[in-house]
């Protein structure tokens, strides 16, 4: 296999992933497929690519699930603090 048609094998298993992804992500709003696709491993640039965003774009999303994450175990503790009071 030469250059030529490795670089088009990469290119059809880019579009098949994007198009299972893409299938598996179809009634998320944009915020869940970034969460959805991150907590696959999937790095920022590569989700971007997949639902078709920018790369800032996701990493502006997935700096405020863990902003709203952080705070939502902020609150869980300090309620399990307050029980014990």
């Amino acid at each position: 296999m030469n250059d030529e048609q490795f670089e088009k094998l990469v290119e059809r298993i880019d579009i098949l992933i994007k198009l299972t992804a893409l299938n598996t992500l179809k009634d998320k709003t944009p915020k869940e497929k970034v969460k959805t696709l991150s907590g696959l491993g999937l790095k920022s640039l590569e989700i971007a690519r997949v639902i078709d965003k920018s790369r800032n774009y996701v990493d502006v999303v997935l700096h405020r699930v863990r902003k709203e994450e952080k705070k939502t175990a902020e609150k869980e503790e300090k309620d399990v603090q307050n029980i014990g009071e």
